[in-house]
């Protein structure tokens, strides 16, 4: 199970099989969304979130 982010919002959604769908957060009528819509990226695979896998809770 990976877990996603919202690369528009930054929001982290919880272990999934799937990629999901859309944001929740994006979703939100007052939230801005670039004309290219929402996309999600791989935690895990993702590079730029060197912070928390260095620094676990």
């Amino acid at each position: 199970m990976n877990n996603y982010i919202c690369e528009t919002c930054g929001v982290q959604y919880e272990g999934s099989v799937t990629t999901p769908e859309y944001c929740t957060i994006c979703t939100e009528a007052r939230q801005y969304v670039s004309p290219n819509g929402t996309s999600m990226d791989d935690f895990e695979k993702n590079d730029r979130c060197w912070f928390q896998k260095s620094n676990p809770i």
